[in-house]
């Protein structure tokens, strides 16, 4: 595992943020979003703000239980196309401002493990933020990197905290290995997937249907699938299609 601090994370939501409302006001809102094909740039920056009040009203409002609702309920209504952006930038300024002076010991709603509450927030927000910040680039055409112990940070966190108790059957016909390997880092990471559900592994080996190498900053994309120009991929490129198909539905 990374050792990252909340500072560190806080830190990833201000700089995330700043640059995916960069690339947002370049690509323009009637792009569409090539790794979110059923959207353009105006739904990712309503997602993106969206979940940035959602987030700021769970910490800052000192929530012990869910703030439930579409988030176009949750937020009033989307702002028209002429404020959106500057509407999103403010959701972002709030929600690190609110991460900024929260009490870091308060037993906040989570919903799967942190290491404290508030580290999941943090967290997942940096994440979440870094994701969609991928997403906004692609629209223009280019792709900033991430720090090795960042991205490292952002596999360890799908796999072993988002998908942790995740209960379902996947659909897959029989056991398939998937297998990454960051090679600026020293990480690994194998997937298991069976009809049953998802068994996870760090830095162990036990198995490679299909094979991905390259920095941990391309491992970070591909199990996102958002872009992996800089991996290479060996075996059964099914294997991988599979994890795609069985992860995103849900947290895309």
């Amino acid at each position: 595992m990374v050792d990252l601090e909340i500072d560190d994370y806080i830190e990833a939501v201000r700089i995330e943020g700043r640059k995916l409302l960069v690339a947002a006001t370049s690509a323009g809102l009637n792009t569409q979003v090539p790794s979110c094909p059923e959207w353009n740039v105006r739904d990712l920056v309503r997602h993106v703000g969206g979940v940035h009040q959602w987030a700021a009203r769970q910490v800052g409002h000192r929530k012990t239980d869910e703030i439930t609702g579409d988030l176009v309920d949750i937020v009033g209504g989307w702002p028209p196309d002429n404020e959106l952006l500057f509407w999103a930038a403010e959701q972002h300024t709030t929600l690190v401002r609110i991460f900024e002076g929260a009490d870091r010991s308060f037993p906040f709603w989570t919903w799967f493990p942190g290491t404290t509450p508030f580290t999941m927030w943090t967290r997942r927000q940096a994440h979440e933020t870094s994701i969609h910040r991928v997403d906004a680039e692609l629209a223009v055409g280019i792709v900033s990197t991430f720090a090795p112990n960042f991205a490292a940070d952002g596999v360890d966190e799908l796999l072993f905290a988002m998908l942790r108790n995740r209960r379902k059957s996947l659909s897959v016909n029989a056991t398939q290995t998937l297998h990454l390997h960051a090679t600026d880092i020293s990480r690994t990471w194998t997937i298991v997937m069976s009809p049953d559900g998802f068994e996870m592994y760090s830095n162990k080996y036990v198995g490679g249907d299909c094979k991905v190498g390259g920095s941990a900053a391309a491992i970070y994309r591909t199990v996102w699938h958002r872009g992996m120009d800089d991996a290479e991929v060996e075996g059964d490129r099914t294997v991988l299609e599979a994890w795609w198909e069985n992860v995103k539905p849900a947290w895309s």
